[in-house]
């Protein structure tokens, strides 16, 4: 037992957590229409590819890291990425929404293209084949995003670059304690038991 922590407790965490994931992808994939033998397949390459982060994550953090908050802070990053590609995502689903209307009376805004990577730097920049195809699934890439998945991007990471820049002005960008405040609280409970 370890900071009110038994080992029952850690163990239904643990448990539960992996369970919930593992009910959501049972019913994620019971709605793909696909072959049964590449489902199997995604599925042993992904437990695989699991394990072998989870190893890594050990290793990494029993001999290479002094400190595990800079994992955490470099997964933090990643998310942070994972998340502006969601955003981005979103906003293309809803105007997939008004594509039919968008179409047909030539909206400026809805499904313009900023850009097209591909017509400026060539196919390699597609998001249907090779690394662009692994940046869509993992942070949301496209080589032909509209004005609105733009606007809704940058105002993504203006948002979070707020917070962050918030969060050093006061000091906890990586902790949600001040440093300053941290060490008197510390300080003026060891004077009060001398007091006594």
């Amino acid at each position: 037992k370890k900071q009110g922590l038994t080992w029952s407790m850690v163990f239904f965490i643990t448990f539960s957590s992996i369970f919930r994931e593992g009910v959501e992808t049972v019913f994620m994939l019971l709605f793909v229409n696909s072959d049964p033998a590449g489902l199997a397949i995604g599925g042993i390459v992904g437990i695989v590819c699991g394990i072998v982060f989870g190893i890594m994550v050990l290793l990494v953090g029993r001999y290479f890291l002094v400190d595990i908050s800079t994992f955490f802070h470099l997964t933090t990053i990643f998310i942070l990425f994972i998340a502006a590609g969601l955003a981005r995502y979103f906003i293309h689903e809803f105007e997939e929404l008004g594509e039919v209307r968008a179409k047909t009376t030539n909206d400026p805004i809805i499904l313009r293209p900023l850009y097209d990577l591909t017509a400026s730097w060539g196919p390699g920049w597609s998001q249907n084949s090779g690394w662009g195809a692994i940046a869509k699934a993992l942070v949301g890439y496209t080589h032909k995003p509209t004005m609105l998945e733009g606007l809704c991007w940058l105002g993504y990471w203006e948002l979070i670059i707020m917070v962050m820049l918030l969060r050093y002005k006061r000091g906890t960008l990586f902790s949600k304690y001040v440093a300053g405040r941290e060490e008197s609280s510390s300080s003026v409970g060891s004077g009060d038991a001398k007091v006594m």
